[in-house]
C-alpha cells in the first residue's frame, strides 16, 4: 500500500522550521577568564598554573629575553672563551720562554739563593701575566671575536642563520658581552691587582735583589721644597751615592745646598721625623758648628752642634723621599692606583701637574678606548666577503696597529704642549675612533 504524502504540508513545515525564530535557545556555557591582579607576587606562582604562560616573564621582567642564553649563544661563547684563551696563554707562555731564556743566569742564581724555581716563578712571573693581561686584553677580545665569527663564516654556519631570520648583531651579542666582561676585569686588574706587585713588576732579573746600584734621576719633594740629586741608588740600603741637596731657604751662612760622601733615606721616629741622614759633608765646611733651625712644618735642618744622636760630620734634613722612586721613576707611576693620581694632581707642582694630568684622563678612559677597539675592529673585518682567517688576522692587526699609533701621538702632543689642555690629548681618539665605531656597528646592522 503505497503512502501519499501532501507536497504542501511539507512546503508549510519546512518554512516554519527555517523562518520562525528558535524559542528558548540553549547558550553553550562559557567559562569566564580569571582576571589578574595589577601586581603579581612572583614568590606565589607556581609552575603548574602558568607552564604555558610566556607572556608573563615578558610583561613583568623586561630584561628576562635579552638575558636568556639559547643554543647558539653557548655555542658561540664557548668557540669565543676558546680562542681567547688559546691566544693569551699563548702570547704569555712565548713571552716567558724568551724572557726566561734570555736571563738563564742571572734566573738561575736567582732560584739558587731564594727557595728554587717554582718560587721564582710565583714571584717574578705571575705578577707579569697580570701585566701582560692589561696590556693586550681588549687586542684578544677582538682577535677572539673575528676568529670566532670567521670560523663560522667559513662553515657557513652564518648563512644559516641568517636564512632563519635572525640579524648578524643577534649572533654578535654573546660576542659582545663576555668582550664587556673582559674589559671590565682588566679594570680592575688595573686598579687593584697590579699596584699590589708594583715593585716587583719594574725590577728585573739583574737588580732584583735590590743589591745592585741604580742610576739617579733628580727628584722633588713638593711638601719640604727641597731638590735630591745624585750619583746611584741602592735600594737595599736605601742609600744615594754623592748627594746633592738642594734647600728651599738659606743656611745661617747664606748656603743653599748640601754636599755630602753618601746620604740614607731614614723613616719618621719619634725625635725627628722621615728624611735624608747626610754621612761625611763637604758643603758647607764647618757643618757642626752651624745651628738647626726648621722653616716649617715640612722642612728642618738638623746638625751635630745642638743635636745629640748626630755624630760629627753628619746632618738630617727632613723631606719625603723614596728609593724605589728614586731608582725607576715613571715607571712605578704607570702602576698607580686612580686615587693616587687624582693626590699627585691635586699637588703643588707646576712643572709636573700636566703629565700626571693627562695620565690620569688616560687611565678613566682607558676602558671606554678598550670598548671601541672592539667595536672599531669587529663590523670592518665582518663586512669582508673573503672567509679567510689569515686575512682577517691580518686586518684585525691592521686595525690594532693604527688606533694604537694614534693613541701615543696623541698622548706626546699633550705631553710636549702642543694640544691644550691636557685632557684634550687623552680624550682626542675617543672623539675620533668612537664615531667611526658607532657608524660600522650601522652598517653592519643593515
Amino acid at each position: 500500500m503505497e503512502s501519499q504524502v501532501d507536497g504542501s504540508a511539507v512546503r508549510k513545515m519546512l518554512s516554519d522550521i527555517c523562518v520562525s525564530p528558535i524559542e528558548n535557545p540553549v547558550i553553550p556555557h562559557v567559562r569566564p577568564r580569571k582576571t589578574r591582579p595589577a601586581l603579581i607576587d612572583l614568590g606565589s606562582m607556581t609552575r603548574s598554573r602558568y607552564k604555558y604562560d610566556r607572556t608573563i616573564w615578558q610583561r613583568y621582567l623586561k630584561l628576562a629575553p635579552a638575558l636568556s642564553m639559547t643554543i647558539l649563544d653557548r655555542y658561540l661563547l664557548k668557540l669565543f672563551v676558546r680562542i681567547f684563551a688559546v691566544c693569551f696563554f699563548s702570547f704569555s707562555g712565548l713571552f716567558i720562554v724568551i724572557h726566561l731564556f734570555s736571563n738563564l743566569d742571572e734566573l738561575a742564581g736567582l732560584a739558587s739563593r731564594g727557595g728554587g724555581w717554582p718560587k721564582l716563578i710565583q714571584s717574578f712571573y705571575v705578577p707579569r701575566l697580570a701585566d701582560i693581561f692589561d696590556k693586550t686584553a681588549a687586542m684578544m677580545a677582538l682577535f677572539a671575536a673575528i676568529f670566532a665569527v670567521t670560523l663560522m663564516q667559513r662553515r657557513r654556519e652564518v648563512t644559516a642563520i641568517q636564512a632563519a631570520g635572525l640579524p648578524l648583531r643577534r649572533v654578535l651579542r654573546p660576542v659582545m658581552v663576555f668582550s664587556l666582561i673582559i674589559i671590565a676585569v682588566a679594570a680592575v686588574n688595573r686598579e687593584w691587582l697590579l699596584p699590589q706587585f708594583r715593585e716587583r713588576l719594574v725590577r728585573t732579573p739583574q737588580d732584583w735583589s735590590g743589591e745592585t746600584e741604580m742610576p739617579f734621576s733628580v727628584q722633588d719633594d713638593w711638601r719640604s721644597g727641597v731638590r735630591l740629586r745624585g750619583n746611584h741608588v741602592l735600594i737595599s740600603e736605601r742609600r744615594i751615592d754623592q748627594p746633592d741637596v738642594q734647600l728651599p731657604v738659606e743656611l745661617p751662612n747664606a748656603a743653599t745646598r748640601l754636599r755630602a760622601r753618601s746620604a740614607t733615606i731614614e723613616p719618621a721616629s719619634s725625635i725627628r721625623p722621615s728624611g735624608l741622614l747626610l754621612e761625611g759633608v763637604v758643603f758647607p765646611e764647618g757643618i757642626d758648628s752651624i745651628a738647626s733651625f726648621t722653616d716649617r712644618e715640612a722642612f728642618g735642618v738638623w746638625t751635630s752642634a745642638d743635636q745629640d744622636w748626630l755624630q760629627s760630620g753628619q746632618c738630617f734634613v727632613a723631606c719625603n723621599f723614596d728609593a724605589q722612586k728614586i731608582a725607576y721613576g715613571s715607571k712605578l707611576d704607570e702602576f698607580r692606583t686612580i686615587p693616587e693620581m687624582m693626590s699627585d694632581v691635586r699637588a703643588p707642582q707646576s712643572s709636573f701637574g700636566r703629565s700626571d694630568r693627562l695620565a690620569l684622563h688616560a687611565r678613566l678612559i682607558k676602558p671606554l678606548l678598550d670598548l671601541t677597539l672592539v667595536l672599531l675592529g669587529l663590523p670592518i673585518v665582518l663586512s669582508q666577503t673573503d672567509r679567510n682567517v689569515f686575512i682577517s688576522a691580518g686586518l684585525c692587526m691592521l686595525i690594532v696597529g693604527v688606533f694604537h699609533v694614534s693613541v701615543s701621538v696623541s698622548h706626546s702632543f699633550g705631553s710636549y704642549r702642543l694640544l691644550q689642555p691636557a685632557a684634550l690629548a687623552a680624550w682626542l681618539p675617543i672623539l675620533i675612533f668612537a664615531p667611526l665605531a658607532v657608524l660600522s656597528m650601522r652598517k653592519l646592522n643593515n
